[in-house]
């Protein structure tokens, strides 16, 4: 190449490097006008969603105020206080959302992150404003169907209310028999859910007779909250009369129960005699001959009950004792055995007492199985329970708390097959 063509080379470069230039300003321009192009869209699309909110809402809000005035006259002032607000919460809300709207109308120009988030805090606020109302709208909705459906209603309450007015009385008949054979104060409890009860029947009664009343008066005025209040008492009042069948059902269990614990307790002082009499400490021979006397009180008074008829028992409180006088004579008659002996004993008694539960055990499922379709909960939990004692009685390895399991296996087993039977006897089985 001559000297006089030095400046070709490099004149190419720059030719080179200008066209790339050019290409990629161009490209960049046609990038960032696909991105405005779609934040337009997107916008654009924002913005009508917002208008076409801002239109509904007010429109509702309209129609709510007109509807207000009509349930006003319909229900009274007291009835729509909450739908008054709730318009006026929802006017507040939809200033609020012309308010930003003006702002994007006005002349000076915004951004468009501004007008992104101002259209969405318009449609927010909309949105808010409109479920406010729904929620209004539509329980007057629900209250106008209550009231077109009155006499429908009426007679459903009415069949309810003379249901728990039969169970009522079936409980009570219960509990007069129970009184024939059981003192006053095992019976309160049982009082007190039937009075609970039956204030709650009136009540009921006294709401359905207003109720018919306004229905066959034809007025206007309504009947929705008596029916819906009525309904309630009869709810209400079967929860009462739930609780009342179950305390007459822990009266007649714990009779049944005392039964059992009343031979436990017998084998218990005949055990005990035993130890006293064959004790070298006089000391401690006194000590648990304080706990036989005590048990054989405990023992007497059961036996006087049961001849008697039970006039003058607690079932509940005579079963309390004769668990307390168990528990309080074996404690004496552990540690009345002295700690030379007490492991020897209780590893030969030990075998019995497994023997025991498991034969107890195995009477009380036999016994829920034959009932299996009324036993309760009641005692399904005691066999249960009793079943764990076992498995920890069995695992246990001193001599002297397997004993106390075992033995615990024993009662609850025994309280398993009394609370099954008295349920199959209530439902005759």
């Amino acid at each position: 190449m001559s000297d006089s063509l030095w400046w070709l080379p490099s004149l190419l470069v720059f030719a080179i490097a200008g066209a790339i230039a050019v290409f990629g300003i161009g490209a960049l321009r046609r990038a960032s006008l696909r991105r405005d192009a779609a934040t337009d869209s997107s916008l654009l699309e924002l913005q009508r969603r917002a208008g076409g909110l801002l239109v509904r809402t007010d429109n509702r809000v309209q129609e709510s105020e007109d509807e207000l005035g009509f349930a006003q006259a319909q229900f009274g002032d007291a009835a729509v206080i909450d739908y008054r607000n709730a318009i006026d919460t929802a006017r507040r809300r939809l200033r609020e959302a012309f308010l930003l709207q003006q702002r994007l109308d006005d002349a000076e120009p915004d951004t468009v992150d501004e007008r992104r988030r101002w259209n969405t805090q318009i449609i927010e606020l909309c949105t808010s404003a409109d479920a406010a109302l729904a929620g209004e709208d539509a329980r007057f909705r629900e209250r106008r169907s209550t009231e077109r459906n009155a006499p429908q209603q009426l007679l459903a309450v009415q069949t309810q209310l003379a249901a728990a007015e039969l169970r009522a009385d079936e409980i009570r008949a219960v509990s007069q028999s129970l009184s024939a054979r059981f003192a006053p104060s095992a019976l309160d409890a049982l009082e007190r859910h039937i009075d609970d009860a039956s204030e709650l029947l009136v009540s009921a009664s006294g709401l359905l007779e207003a109720a018919s009343l306004r229905i066959q008066g034809g007025g206007v005025e309504p009947v929705a909250d008596v029916l819906r209040s009525a309904h309630d008492d009869v709810t209400r009042s079967g929860g009462a009369l739930a609780a009342a069948e179950l305390a007459a059902a822990r009266i007649a269990a714990a009779e049944t129960a005392s039964a059992g614990l009343a031979v436990q307790l017998q084998g218990a002082i005949a055990e005990a005699r035993e130890v006293r009499d064959g004790h070298v400490d006089p000391a401690a021979a006194i000590a648990l001959n304080l706990c036989v006397d005590q048990a054989g009180m405990a023992l007497a008074e059961h036996a006087r009950l049961a001849r008697s008829g039970g006039v003058s028992a607690d079932p509940v409180a005579d079963l309390d004792a004769l668990r307390a006088a168990i528990d309080r004579l074996d404690a004496a008659t552990s540690a009345a055995r002295g700690q030379q002996d007490r492991l020897e004993h209780a590893r030969i008694a030990l075998g019995g007492a497994l023997v025991a539960a498991r034969s107890h055990i195995a009477a009380a499922r036999d016994c829920i199985g034959a009932r299996r379709g009324v036993v309760g909960a009641p005692a399904r939990t005691r066999l249960a329970e009793a079943e764990r004692q076992l498995m920890l009685a069995e695992a246990e390895s001193d001599p002297v708390s397997a004993l106390d399991i075992a033995r615990r296996a024993v009662r609850h087993a025994d309280d398993a097959e009394a609370l099954a039977r008295y349920d199959g006897e209530i439902r005759g089985m």
